[in-house]
């Protein structure tokens, strides 16, 4: 009640009033709560006339009024700390001063923490002298903080990605703001060809200007070391499903580094025509290399453009290999797929990527893992496979396109007559529940794309999940439990 105001809109008055609250004849302190909301504090104190119960609250609310209306920032931290408020009591006035973000900061979740990091930075608080750096990188090691939270190493590897690029991934509308206020900035800053920065000219800073003074500023190295080592503290937050898994990855080049197409959905370049016949040259695939446009394009997820869908992929895995007891992790091949040995208790994330890149890999063939399953008569209860795009698919050949339609969507089976295999992950799922498995599920992870192609919706028991976030883990733990059913 005394954390937040109002929400878009909504007041705590107006759902007072809209649900018709009815208080004990006895239960004051509940109801000097209620009054407040109502009519403010002064009135509240008037209408109950010093009831029992009620001192503490309206000395708690007394508090909470204090400091929105302080002016001092050492005193509102002052008061912050002793009272242990949160960020939600600081008013907006306060919100740029470094001591009262050093006052809160104890009080907040590890999730809150992740998701102030940038702000923080920002503002230019996480210099590497700074007191705000040395509470936040205590609060990302302290074991007990860890434990409370149910983090998933997937949330703090996107934290870390977009702290070392100094943003979020911002939709359109917002990047439009900043790039006006980064124009903004550059008319009262000079670039230091010596550090590659963009130093103030000044000293005094602009309202508008406060909560950015920092952001030009480097990443703080302490800051990123901590968010490295959390990463190995969180896999096993979240409770085991006790299920029993095979992770099929595509781990070649184009999930890593560049943004690779399919030949057949290759962007035109604009501005250049294309030759029809290429001269032969003695350098093989260099050949093609050349005429490749010279843009670098880093591989990236959908919806978070700044993590890789390989280190994805790979952190998703591992979370599930050291969590769960029945785990395999394969790699597409040429063939099918080939199962991976990683140690589950002392593998990293660039050992693991170290022995899965390393592997046997070939083109993604979203059947095989279920066709090796069914014909290993291996028992599994969720099959995952990881890959970029759906479009993969089209890089097969003709004839190992069979079941599928334009662009490696659902499609009907092949007919009889042209005796063709039929590739259709889902139908082999069904295949296999039939054999093996009763409530067998599939998940189809396309981290670096939003073409969802698995099936038309007509089928039970499979999941298409396009891109990345923090809550990917939740909801492929939810369905795995059975809890979409």
């Amino acid at each position: 009640m005394t954390r937040v105001r109002s929400r878009h809109g909504r007041s705590h008055k107006t759902l007072l009033r809209k649900s018709h609250v009815k208080i004990a004849e006895n239960d004051h302190a509940r109801d000097a709560v209620i009054k407040y909301a109502l009519f403010g504090l002064k009135r509240a104190k008037q209408l109950l006339d010093n009831a029992e119960g009620t001192e503490e609250v309206f000395d708690y609310i007394q508090k909470v009024e204090d400091l929105r209306h302080c002016e001092d920032p050492s005193a509102a931290a002052a008061m912050a700390e002793q009272n242990e408020f949160t960020i939600d009591h600081v008013p907006g006035h306060l919100l740029t001063s470094q001591e009262v973000w050093d006052a809160v900061l104890p009080q907040f979740s590890l999730e809150d923490i992740l998701y102030n990091i940038q702000r923080i930075h920002n503002m230019g608080f996480l210099t590497s002298d700074s007191s705000t750096t040395a509470i936040l990188i205590s609060l990302l090691s302290n074991q007990d903080i860890i434990k409370k939270s149910k983090i998933t190493p997937i949330a703090v590897y996107i934290t870390l990605c977009n702290y070392q690029k100094k943003t979020r991934p911002l939709k359109h509308e917002k990047a439009k703001v900043a790039l006006e206020k980064q124009q903004r900035r550059r008319t009262r800053q000079i670039f230091d060809s010596k550090t590659g920065l963009w130093e103030w000219t000044v000293t005094r800073r602009h309202p508008k200007e406060v909560k950015h003074w920092g952001i030009d500023q480097p990443p703080n190295q302490a800051v990123l070391s901590a968010l490295h080592k959390l990463i190995d503290h969180t896999w096993l937050l979240t409770p085991p499903t006790n299920a029993r898994y095979l992770i099929t990855l595509d781990m070649r080049h184009h999930m890593f580094k560049g943004r690779h197409f399919c030949k057949t959905f290759a962007p035109p370049r604009k501005g250049k025509k294309t030759a029809t016949t290429t001269t032969p040259g003695g350098g093989g695939d260099a050949d093609t290399e050349k005429q490749e446009s010279k843009r670098h394009l880093l591989a990236e997820c959908f919806y978070n453009k700044h993590v890789t869908p390989g280190h994805a992929a790979i952190i998703l895995a591992l979370q599930l290999l050291k969590r769960e007891k029945h785990v395999k992790i394969a790699v597409f091949t040429e063939t099918g797929v080939e199962v991976v040995t990683i140690e589950r208790i002392f593998s990293s994330i660039n050992e693991a990527e170290f022995i899965l890149r390393k592997a046997n890999l070939g083109r993604v063939q979203l059947d095989a893992p279920i066709e090796w399953a069914y014909a290993a008569k291996e028992k599994f209860d969720v099959f995952i496979n990881m890959v970029d795009r759906t479009t993969r698919y089209m890089e097969l050949e003709l004839t190992a396109r069979g079941g599928r339609g334009p662009g490696g969507r659902y499609g009907p089976p092949p007919s009889p007559a042209k005796e063709l295999p039929d590739h259709c992950p889902v139908r082999a799922l069904r295949r296999y529940r039939d054999r093996f498995v009763r409530n067998a599920k599939l998940i189809v992870m396309s981290l670096a794309s939003h073409r969802v192609a698995t099936t038309d919706g007509s089928h039970e028991g499979v999941l298409d999940i396009v891109g990345v976030d923090e809550h990917v883990p939740k909801v492929m733990d939810a369905f795995t439990l059975g809890q979409f059913e």
